[in-house]
């Protein structure tokens, strides 16, 4: 059992080996805090709630303003509470940060803005990931390993090295314009031009992670899911969506690549969330010249797709009538609400069965159907062939 002092002793160790802030909490009250005064709407507590109630030993939070969290939750009846390390930031560019940040906190004073911004260490996320499983395996081993070993490759820890082998398959300057195409296409909203890009990428038709299995550990997968997840919902804020959907959505799919356990199942994550941002993007787009509240009832459809929607409840939700909303809808679209909603809940369907993780009934289940008959029905009308048949002729 680690005692307090030692605990105390663990978090000042790796607070002097990494510069980062770390801190001790229980609920909202600081235990032993290690950095200087930090901005506490930095973070999204809704959103830190949710990932640390997840069941996830170390997870993680990457606001839309690039500052960096990591948190540990702490085992029990040992101690109570959770690690947070961070901020950190991913941009050097100083400037950008206070400018950034200063949008996100409109009563902080640039002076205030800019010493808080330079009190922070910038770090890349191959670096902060092996650091945070690092810590995480100290405070479990109930012992601080020697000075070196904050960078010693554990088992199920990465190393920089094969990082960085693992995102480079191309040269270092092809790879950055494959990513720069890719998170420029998530951010103007083409659909059709990311899947060009995904499926000349080595053969693969989703995913950018070579086919080196059996190599790098299953960290590194989970890592790279997890930092593509971050960038890709950076470039969908860009490109227009809302950011608490992008940060919902983030910690889903965060949560996703937890759970994967091969190079395959990560391909296809990474695939399929990259060409769900850029789905989002698209019908940002789509009804950008509407009205906002054509815009506004697209937004709800798309953050609601796990549950039943009616339109009487996006009316409820907006506080118009359901009447008007209905009609407004289809004078401006074409199309009627209850039509959107099934369109996209059929594409959210298309995405889970790429997957390959679910049966129709789970899935039918999941986005809330009212039957698996009356799911089938719907996708085949929209589709021109059953959930089973486009299961079976998906290529991912």
């Amino acid at each position: 059992m680690i005692m307090d002092n030692q605990l105390q002793t663990i978090l000042e160790h790796f607070h002097a080996l990494t510069d980062l802030p770390v801190r001790w909490m229980i609920g909202e009250e600081t235990v032993l805090r290690l950095d200087a005064e930090v901005f506490s709407v930095a973070y999204d507590k809704d959103v830190r709630d949710q990932l640390l109630n997840s069941g996830e030993n170390i997870c993680y939070q990457i606001t839309p303003e690039s500052l960096v969290y990591g948190f540990i939750r702490l085992q029990e009846p040992e101690h109570h509470g959770y690690i947070m390390v961070g901020p950190t930031i991913l941009s050097g560019d100083r400037h950008l940060e206070v400018v950034r940040l200063g949008e996100a906190f409109h009563r902080a004073t640039t002076e205030a803005l800019w010493d808080y911004v330079n009190s922070l260490k910038v770090s890349r996320l191959e670096e902060f990931f092996p650091m945070m499983n690092t810590l995480f395996v100290a405070l479990r081993r109930k012992e601080m390993a020697g000075k070196g070993s904050l960078y010693h490759q554990f088992s199920t820890h990465i190393k920089i090295e094969d990082f960085s082998e693992v995102f480079q398959a191309t040269s270092k300057r092809e790879e950055q314009r494959f990513q720069e195409d890719i998170l420029y296409c998530i951010e103007t909203g083409q659909i059709e031009e990311l899947r060009s890009l995904l499926k000349g990428r080595n053969g693969l038709n989703t995913g950018v992670i070579p086919d080196y299995e059996g190599v790098s550990p299953l960290r590194t997968i989970q890592d790279v899911f997890v930092t593509s997840t971050a960038l890709c919902a950076q470039a969908a804020v860009h490109g227009g969506v809302n950011r608490d959907l992008v940060n919902e959505w983030s910690a889903r799919f965060i949560s996703m690549a937890e759970r994967v356990r091969s190079f395959p199942e990560a391909q296809r994550g990474i695939g399929d969330m990259m060409l769900f941002f850029t789905e989002q993007v698209a019908n940002i787009q789509r009804f950008s010249e509407k009205s906002e509240l054509v815009q506004k009832a697209a937004s709800y459809v798309a953050g609601h797709l796990y549950e039943r929607i009616t339109v009487g409840q996006i009316a409820e939700a907006m506080n118009v009538n359901a009447s008007y909303l209905s009609h407004e809808f289809k004078r401006q679209t074409g199309m009627s609400l209850s039509e959107l909603i099934m369109r996209e809940k059929v594409e959210e369907a298309k995405r889970l069965l790429r997957r390959k993780r679910a049966s129709i009934l789970e899935i039918s289940q999941q986005l809330s159907f009212s039957s698996q008959q009356y799911f089938q029905n719907v996708f085949k009308k929209m589709t021109g062939m059953t959930p089973v048949q486009y299961q079976r002729d998906s290529k991912t």
